[in-house]
């Protein structure tokens, strides 16, 4: 048996709109998020999920609860309709690449090799190699391709 204080930290960690969002999408709507809701022939978004409280709430079938009883409703409504469900090994698609700053970092860690006047203007300030690589130090230009 789960402890209940174990129950209770994972809940305190969690973030219930990662979680739902991993079932049906969500809309942003100020703090909080929305979404049709699962439990109910729903095509409005009626359904609130407030991650500073923790809960989601549906104001039309009034179902509401944590992230762990949402999962449970869910999973319910599932097996009450005999359907299987099935999950994928990936994260959320629609998720933003968490690589897009490293490999943005990469390039702007390449350009400053590439101008000497930047590299003169850091060797003229006492800065080496080696504490250019620790700081992991870049060049970006003044132009649009830069940005592009």
């Amino acid at each position: 048996m789960i402890e209940p204080s174990s129950i209770e930290n994972l809940k305190a960690i969690i973030d219930i709109s990662d979680v739902i969002s991993s079932y049906i999408p969500l809309k942003k709507s100020g703090g909080n998020f929305v979404c049709v809701c699962p439990f109910h022939n729903d095509k409005n978004p009626s359904m609130s999920i407030s991650p500073s409280k923790g809960i989601f709430h549906c104001f039309a079938c009034k179902a509401s609860g944590d992230a762990i009883k949402f999962i449970m409703d869910y999973e319910k409504l599932a097996n009450m309709y005999n359907f299987t469900l099935t999950y994928t090994k990936e994260q959320n698609s629609h998720k933003i690449d968490k690589k897009v700053l490293e490999n943005l970092n990469l390039h702007y860690k390449s350009l400053l090799y590439k101008n000497q006047e930047a590299l003169n203007y850091l060797y003229n300030r006492s800065i080496n190699d080696a504490m250019i690589e620790i700081w992991e130090l870049g060049w970006a230009s003044e132009n649009q391709n830069t940005l592009n």
